[in-house]
């Protein structure tokens, strides 16, 4: 699901939803603090300002069994994709800050069941899988060696403003200037669509690859080869009709 199909909801609304009730004894300084009653511990909610000076929902609990004492203690924005992110943040927070993971286990509320089987749409969870789906591949040593020599040699005569398109196959990873082609032997899974970047944000390269393998993947604006990165690049363009 894309961010466009997302309507958020208000974190106050998922929470009622999900079976949090009005508690007076809970201090909020916009909307009513909530509660939930684990049955071995109360998970409190309220509306307050962070350390960043934002308003955030802060839920907080002390889990106690004669082994152990835990402190529940996590937030949430103001908005959420769906009540189910909203128990998949609730239950992220109780598999890693409750110290006998034998709790989590033995909550059997339908709130809990629910969070784990939505952990996949945790904002961070989803950064995650997106930066492990990002385009890349793996270029041997001596061949990226020679791809930046021939590459030095045609950036410094392009016009800063050329632009220079990337693309990868699934065998060759290969470069193209205004009338020029640079192909080279990679591995990994073909990219989706080719990618450019301007000669004048493309013009540096390492002297030193210290790897037998020198990774190439694009992460939002941001071309990395190895450990230099490069910004501006975007997905390229179909040529306009001549």
């Amino acid at each position: 699901m894309s961010a466009r199909d997302v309507n958020p909801v208000s974190t106050h609304a998922a929470l009622q939803a999900l079976g949090f009730r009005s508690e007076p004894k809970v201090y909020s300084e916009q909307e009513t603090g909530l509660s939930y009653d684990f049955g071995s511990f109360q998970l409190t909610a309220a509306r307050m300002m962070n350390l960043q000076m934002r308003e955030a929902w802060h839920l907080s609990g002390v889990v106690a069994t004669s082994r152990s004492i835990a402190q529940i203690e996590f937030e949430m924005p103001l908005q959420v994709d769906s009540a189910e992110q909203c128990a998949a943040w609730i239950a992220w927070a109780l598999e890693h800050q409750l110290c006998d993971e034998r709790l989590v286990a033995s909550m059997k509320q339908e709130l809990v069941i629910l969070g784990l089987q939505h952990q996949s749409t945790l904002p961070w969870v989803r950064q995650q899988a997106a930066h492990a789906a990002r385009p890349h591949c793996w270029v041997e040593r001596s061949w990226m060696r020679l791809l930046f020599k021939t590459l030095a040699g045609h950036v410094s005569k392009d016009d800063p403003d050329d632009r220079i398109s990337i693309r990868f196959d699934g065998a060759v990873l290969s470069f193209h200037g205004r009338d020029w082609t640079i192909p080279v032997p990679a591995s990994g899974n073909a990219w989706t669509a080719p990618y450019a970047i301007k000669v004048r944000d493309f013009s540096s390269f390492p002297a030193r690859l210290m790897q037998a393998e020198i990774g190439v993947s694009i992460w939002e604006d941001k071309l990395t080869i190895g450990n230099r990165f490069y910004r501006e690049i975007a997905i390229a363009q179909p040529a306009a009709p001549s």
